[in-house]
């Protein structure tokens, strides 16, 4: 256990973390290097990336208190780094065989199911950045929406707010898909209303 201190915030996060399992502890992972960086050590233990993985998933934070960028700074990776772990830990299969999450009951908001529910809603709005670094970014909020349990639901929420809106004004990653790939796929849904109706 350590005690992270947040900037601007009076109250430090707790950190807690697990001793990793004989599965986890895979030949080859330096397990002190990975206990000194959960302990705290800074700078962080330089770790690989299946080190840093492992530290990530050893962190016990069930409801996702502590900010990616604290662990991130904690382990000695980028923040999304830590997101895209978060998002995979939520798709894997629990002990019942089902992903996390994939059941939304009657009276419950599919969004409170949402793979992104507790990440920075800039990775998904990347529309300040231009070129390789929209890109990226894209790029991670599309594989964050792959685990993602209700997908489908996102999607199909997007697409019936966005309507006819052009390409040029919609924005950010809904349901796995970027903008232009939304709007590809409106214009399909039209192309094949209309050719339902004429038929």
């Amino acid at each position: 256990m350590i005690v992270l201190h947040r900037v601007g915030n009076a109250e430090p996060a707790i950190v807690r973390y697990r001793r990793p399992t004989a599965q986890e502890a895979a030949p080859g992972l330096d397990l002190v290097a990975i206990e000194r960086a959960l302990g705290g050590e800074y700078p962080p233990a330089p770790l690989t990336d299946p080190e840093a993985r492992l530290a990530g998933r050893l962190i016990v934070d069930p409801d996702g208190e502590i900010r990616a960028a604290e662990i991130a700074h904690l382990l000695g990776v980028h923040s999304r780094t830590v997101v895209r772990w978060r998002a995979e830990r939520r798709a894997e299969p629990t002990e019942g065989g089902t992903t996390m999450n994939t059941t939304v009951k009657r009276g419950e908001r599919w969004q409170d199911h949402a793979a992104c529910l507790d990440i920075d809603p800039r990775l998904f709005f990347p529309d300040g950045e231009v070129g390789s670094a929209a890109k990226a970014l894209y790029r991670d909020a599309v594989r964050i929406c792959a685990g993602c349990p209700v997908i489908k639901q996102c999607l199909r929420t997007a697409l019936a707010a966005e309507g006819a809106t052009p390409s040029k004004s919609r924005s950010g990653v809904f349901g796995g898909k970027t903008p232009a790939e939304r709007d590809a796929i409106y214009r399909r849904q039209q192309a094949a209303g209309r050719s339902e109706l004429a038929a």
